[in-house]
């Protein structure tokens, strides 16, 4: 297996997927020596950091389609006169597209790099923003919705490795744990825009991270080198390796990296395996059904219909004109976890804290239930316990 591939969503796509996504659960951690690591590091950490600013931009895009539907449902329902199913599923399309990118992104990659498929990748967010913006009727409302979706996916697989493949062995942790970060900060920033925005106005607010993305990565950001000596472009990939370094070529760090990259290359091309090896495998089957289990686990939490919906659930609650203003908090403390989960993550261990996190969300999801069913059997509210269980599920998820 290779260590030094980044972190992915996408299971098993291919060889590189599946490393991305240990290495990524490995190295979250490192947000806690973000001072330290910068510190210790010269100027010539200055460059790969930028470059890797510029990459989560996408991750602050993803955040955005994620959070979009919260400050805007009620509204897009009503100008455009959906019922309820309608409404929600304009909210929940966006996973179908982001399954179909994720998917996508994984052989795009491998095909044509990470930097041509990030660039592609923001060809659907452009215009699947565009779309939502000038949308006058339901179908045109979900073409730009799914196309959103399509492009987060991409963005969710090409981040990570991408970041993971550039950064040096000693800081890799620390800016790979910037793409869930910055994740969470798009979740925010478009909470708090919902706040100022019509849901058309709001729609236009991620093209301005898009825009950074497709400016930096077409004026400053190199392919990826280890991308590069895997499809036997060894020459250019050392170049660039040196350029991220900010060093040369024939300087010792650089040759020490490259050689390591190159050895690992041929582990990994005499360890590859199919799926179906895997399954038949019994050392691999367990990882195998371990990390599957996992990803239903987070994908079937309910935590995107938190995200999605936070307002709708905060009106329903009955807070009426402030139902976005208390989904802030939502998103607020879901950004302040997640540093701090990080900052844990090595600490308390891993298998802590998904216990903690897996019980947590679900006597906080009982809560929520008993205030809905305590406002719609017995009309008795309690918006403290509505907005305390919301704010107590995100973070219990955002620990795990």
């Amino acid at each position: 297996m290779n260590p030094d591939d980044g972190a992915s969503k996408p299971l098993l796509e291919s060889q590189t997927s599946a490393e991305a996504n240990r290495r990524y659960s490995e190295d979250v951690g490192g947000l806690a020596n973000l001072a330290e690591g910068v510190a210790v590091t010269d100027s010539r950490s200055f460059f790969v950091v930028s470059v890797v600013i510029i990459l989560t931009q996408g991750a602050c895009v993803f955040g955005m389609g994620l959070g979009y539907t919260s400050p805007t449902l009620l509204d897009v329902k009503h100008d455009l006169e959906l019922d309820t199913n309608e409404g929600s599923f304009f909210g929940s399309i966006f996973t179908l597209g982001g399954m179909a990118g994720a998917i996508l992104g994984s052989r795009l990659g491998d095909a044509l790099g990470r930097r041509k498929t990030l660039l592609l990748s923001m060809v659907p967010s452009v215009v699947g923003w565009i779309v939502i913006s000038i949308a006058r009727s339901y179908s045109i409302l979900l073409l730009g919705r799914t196309l959103t979706g399509i492009a987060c996916g991409l963005v969710a697989f090409v981040v990570p490795v991408f970041v993971a493949e550039i950064s040096p062995p000693k800081l890799r942790g620390t800016l790979g744990t910037l793409f869930q970060v910055m994740v969470t900060l798009g979740i925010l920033l478009v909470y708090l825009f919902g706040l100022v925005f019509h849901w058309r106005g709001l729609a236009i607010v991620p093209l301005v991270p898009s825009g950074l993305l497709l400016l930096g990565v077409a004026t400053v950001v190199p392919e990826s080198p280890r991308w590069l000596a895997r499809n036997r472009q060894q020459g250019r990939a050392k170049r660039v390796l040196a350029d991220l370094r900010m060093t040369t070529e024939s300087s010792h760090a650089v040759t020490t990296e490259f050689d390591a990259i190159l050895t690992e290359l041929n582990s990994e091309n005499k360890e590859a395996a199919s799926l179906g090896e895997l399954v038949r495998d019994p050392v691999a089957r367990t990882p195998l059904i371990l990390s599957l289990m996992m990803m239903v686990i987070q994908q079937f939490s309910g935590v995107n219909a938190v995200i999605f919906y936070s307002g709708s659930i905060f009106q329903s609650a009955g807070f009426g004109s402030s139902s976005n203003a208390a989904a802030i908090s939502v998103g607020a403390t879901q950004v302040v976890v997640t540093l701090v989960s990080a900052w844990l993550m090595d600490r308390a261990g891993r298998r802590k804290l998904l216990i903690v996190s897996c019980t947590g969300m679900a006597i906080m999801a009982v809560l929520l239930g008993s205030f809905f069913y305590m406002k719609d059997v017995h009309d008795n509210r309690v918006p403290d316990l509505a907005i305390g269980s919301l704010m107590m599920y995100i973070a219990f998820f955002s620990i795990g």
